[in-house]
């Protein structure tokens, strides 16, 4: 397969659900999170250099403030950095922030903002304008960090690190319908040119590889209820589904599927839902497979961690929504990064080669087994990659995982 080929299957693995939907995606909220805020941190290890600006673009989204609770739960990280981690290379972090309001121009406006202010690297958890926020960054030397992204300029870029693997959904998708004896996986997806066709085009071949059908089911954002076009996949010999979206779309695939005694394997991008959300499903979440860099098991480690430090140094943070943990997870594994390299951190280049020269892989929070490294091996075809597996979890009604690999 060609290097280009693969960068745009990695685009259309994703795609659907961050290009098109995954802006919205940002807000939602997990089921009740067990998690306890009484963890020791550990030794105190304060930042005491001169301060050092780094950049956090969240999408608005409620919590935590007007700025949303990504932006609020970044906030945190630093502040938790600043006196556990010794901030960013020794150097206290000065976070600085801006919220895309959802729209290119604004990202845009962020992003040139935080260029001028002279940040030493612009992050973001999961935002629907990576592609404008990228944009508007190229030409400045400052490096942009997002935790899953569908744009594979950033993918291959020298300044773009991408903190999970972009070909897991298709890739893990394919591996589990073949695991289950399914022969027909159907892709519920958001009803839209940019996205029914490359999905078509290329995932097609590669479930055919595979020995497994493909059945395209285009669902458009304001049906309500899709259960009639599900019933017709299903006829038509869909003995699987993988379904790409946000929240409220993913929510009512599952519904719509629960609801027709559906009962082959269900696979999502979405690894956290509102309690409402699950209560609307006819069995819940239960035989759900989801895909993502957040595990779902109650008990596993450093989930009462973050829990602790958004308590302590957030504010009201919601620490079951997807936006906040992934904000958590980027943000300290860049920092985490960098701090590998003594004295690294005081400017963008500093910062880039620090990154693409890490010395040993550094573990990611909230994802025991997945580890980070930005040398440009992790995949090959994607030097910006620096995660090659992801945590793929069977949840129970609830929510939580019953068991989780890593894929």
């Amino acid at each position: 397969m060609k290097l280009t080929r693969s960068g745009r299957m990695a685009a259309l693995t994703i795609g659907v659900s961050l290009a098109l939907t995954l802006s919205g995606c940002g807000g939602s909220s997990g089921s009740d999170d067990p998690a306890t805020t009484n963890v020791d941190l550990g030794k105190v290890n304060k930042a005491t250099g001169s301060p050092v600006k780094v950049g956090f673009i969240g999408d608005a989204e409620a919590g935590s403030g007007a700025l949303g609770n990504g932006i609020g739960a970044a906030q945190a990280s630093a502040d938790y950095a600043n006196e556990y981690l010794g901030g960013l290379g020794g150097n206290k972090i000065e976070l600085v922030t801006c919220s895309t309001e959802a729209t290119p121009a604004t990202a845009t406006s962020c992003a040139v903002k935080l260029a001028k202010e002279g940040v030493v690297a612009v992050t973001t958890g999961v935002t629907g304008q990576d592609h404008a926020i990228f944009e508007a960054l190229e030409g400045t030397g400052v490096p942009f960090i997002v935790s899953l992204t569908a744009d594979e300029a950033i993918m291959s870029s020298k300044t773009g690190f991408v903190f999970q693997n972009p070909l897991a959904i298709a890739s893990a998708s394919a591996a589990l319908i073949k695991k289950a004896g399914a022969k027909t996986g159907g892709f519920i997806v958001v009803d839209a040119p940019a996205a029914t066709g490359p999905v078509e085009a290329l995932t097609k071949p590669l479930f055919a590889a595979q020995g497994i059908g493909f059945e395209m089911v285009p669902l458009s954002l304001q049906v309500a209820d899709p259960t009639s076009a599900i019933q017709q996949s299903i006829n038509n010999g869909s003995d699987a589904f993988t379904i790409l979206g946000d929240n409220a779309f993913v929510t009512r695939a599952i519904k719509s599927l629960n609801q027709l005694g559906f009962k082959g394997p269900m696979i999502t991008n979405i690894s956290a839902f509102q309690k409402d959300q699950i209560d609307s499903m006819p069995n819940g979440l239960k035989g759900v497979t989801t895909m993502s860099s957040i595990t779902r098991i109650p008990e596993r480690e450093g989930l009462s961690e973050f829990a602790t430090i958004m308590d302590k140094f957030g504010d009201d943070i919601d620490t079951g929504a997807d936006s906040g943990q992934v904000a958590y997870q980027t943000f300290l594994g860049f920092v985490e990064s960098v701090n590998l390299t003594p004295g690294a951190g005081t400017s963008a280049k500093d910062v880039v080669a620090a990154l693409k020269n890490m010395p040993k892989a550094v573990p990611l929070r909230l994802a025991p087994g997945l580890s980070l490294n930005c040398d440009g091996k992790a995949v090959a075809v994607l030097q910006g990659v620096c995660n090659a597996k992801t945590i793929a979890a069977t949840l129970n009604a609830e929510g939580f995982a019953t068991t989780e690999a890593l894929l």
